[in-house]
């Protein structure tokens, strides 16, 4: 019940704050998704490729990203850019790791039948392997969403000065519980409104692909 009334009583700062959460998440995932996808395509567009940028994007992943934020912070200052910044470090490596395994998985069959039907390298990606991978791609994008999400957040607590975030760490300070679990709650609503809003728009894009697959997966 505290919690329902905080919702209300503090509904215009939860707002405010709610639109910064939500331009950070947005860009960080925009950026995450055009990066990660350019960065898969590098990768599984050769071999010496692959045996250079793989391993580096398995290292670059396995950083806590929570003892970057000084370093972030240094380069791009307190506010939205640092928090997208963070989002983005977060998201990008599901989406790099699920467009790749849908590039490199493609049946070998198809890509037989196109080059024996005269197509070049280009029409062979646009026609047989882009449209094969986009059920993976998907799937890398809706974690890259909730990723986003929880990366622009954690921005936001260690070192915000606006967002859903700063308003729980700067509520729990304050000793307001209630509003800081009304921050978790609209957190938690932007988080599945978002990942629903990605599962729409590959039903809408893929309907042949999703709809015999978990919605997760």
């Amino acid at each position: 019940m505290d919690v329902l009334q905080a919702l209300v009583e503090y509904r215009a700062p939860l707002w405010d704050n709610g639109l910064t959460t939500l331009s950070e998440i947005i860009l960080g995932f925009a950026l995450s998704a055009v990066s990660g996808f350019l960065i898969a395509l590098l990768i599984a567009s050769s071999t010496v490729l692959n045996r250079i940028l793989y391993p580096v994007v398995i290292v670059a992943q396995a950083v806590p990203k929570v003892a970057l934020i000084p370093v972030i912070l240094i380069w791009f200052g307190f506010g939205r850019a640092s928090n997208a910044v963070i989002a983005l470090l977060i998201s990008v490596f599901p989406v790099i790791v699920n467009t790749l395994y849908g590039l490199q998985s493609v049946d070998q069959r198809l890509i037989d039948l196109g080059r024996a039907m005269s197509g070049g390298r280009f029409m062979i990606f646009r026609k047989i392997r882009l449209p094969a991978a986009m059920p993976s791609v998907f799937t890398g994008l809706k974690l890259g969403m909730s990723f986003a999400t929880v990366g622009a957040v954690a921005g936001e607590i260690f070192a915000g000065s606006e967002g859903l975030g700063y308003l729980v760490s700067s509520a729990a300070g304050a000793l307001n519980t209630p509003l800081a679990y009304a921050a978790i709650v609209v957190i938690s609503a932007m988080g599945l409104i978002l990942y629903y809003l990605m599962l729409w728009l590959e039903r809408r894009l893929l309907p042949w692909a999703a709809g015999d697959r978990p919605s997760g997966m």
